[in-house]
């Protein structure tokens, strides 16, 4: 932790936004509408490939289950399961052939795939020993492991919807999510706060080299306490980026904190992130 610096020192007067009455009229920022559009982009495309990836192989299982049919193939190799080491994880798999009859009389007859297998199905098969497989006679090319599509016959009967979409789903609904609440809660402070003189009293570093810090400041309410508070995310003093130090000189140059009435634990530096008052 290091010692607070002079910015902010001097004469304070309330920002001139916060001198008006209440309730003030709040927007959302420009900065925090771009972050959440441009988490929905990002998010978006893996999603939509994800969860397409996700629906076709259920699509592909339910047409195995229904009009597949069964076939012996034969083993042509066997690679253990791989875990770690930089590489993506997965299971034991097999390489196999299989000569589906639609395919007689082609020059290509001979369908060559791999699939990951049961732990306990590797261990029973052997290099050039059989293995029994479900096709689709209008695709021959698709196939699955006749092990795989019996267990999927069993778990049918709990629901079809790909529960493994909720996982990439998750990660950006849960980002949205914290951005809106951080509006709402600023929306509220800036709609019906109280401003107060901040003073800074010492700045923090996310990390011992790194270029981020956090503000932290305490302010004095209205009964006469002494409250304490935090601002995180704004570069450090000596920043070379222009932007950066204007962003954090627009919470520095006149610290002000504005609270909560009734309950001043709740509290934001002006102007904030997230929401900003109507000019």
């Amino acid at each position: 932790m290091s010692a607070a610096t002079d910015e902010g020192l001097g004469d304070w007067k309330p920002p001139p936004p916060l001198t008006r009455p209440v309730p003030r009229k709040v927007v959302m920022t420009g900065l925090w509408v771009g972050l959440i559009w441009l988490v929905v982009i990002i998010s978006s495309l893996p999603i939509i490939v994800i969860g397409a990836a996700i629906l076709g192989s259920e699509r592909e299982m339910k047409v195995l289950e229904t009009r597949g049919r069964d076939i012996s193939g034969a083993v042509v190799a066997l690679h253990p399961a791989v875990t770690g080491r930089g590489r993506a994880d997965h299971g034991p798999e097999v390489d196999y052939s299989y000569e589906p009859k639609e395919l007689a009389d082609k020059p290509d007859h001979m369908i060559h795939s791999e699939r990951v297998a049961s732990p306990s199905e590797y261990r029973t098969l052997k290099i050039g020993g059989p293995v029994s497989l479900v096709y689709d006679p209008t695709h021959p090319e698709h196939s699955e492991l006749g092990s795989t599509v019996d267990a999927h016959r069993l778990h049918k009967g709990r629901g079809d919807f790909p529960f493994a979409l909720l996982f990439f789903l998750a990660i950006p609904a849960g980002i949205v999510s914290w951005m809106l609440w951080t509006y709402f809660r600023e929306k509220r402070l800036l709609r019906w706060g109280t401003a107060a003189r901040a003073t800074v009293i010492a700045e923090v570093d996310y990390e011992s080299r790194g270029r981020w810090s956090r503000i932290i400041y305490t302010f004095r309410d209205e009964s006469g306490s002494t409250v304490r508070g935090e601002k995180a995310g704004l570069a450090r003093a000596n920043d070379p980026r222009p932007k950066f130090i204007q962003y954090r000189q627009s919470f520095l140059a006149n610290p002000t904190a504005v609270y909560d009435p009734r309950n001043s634990a709740r509290n934001m530096l002006y102007p904030g992130s997230a929401a900003k008052l109507v000019q």
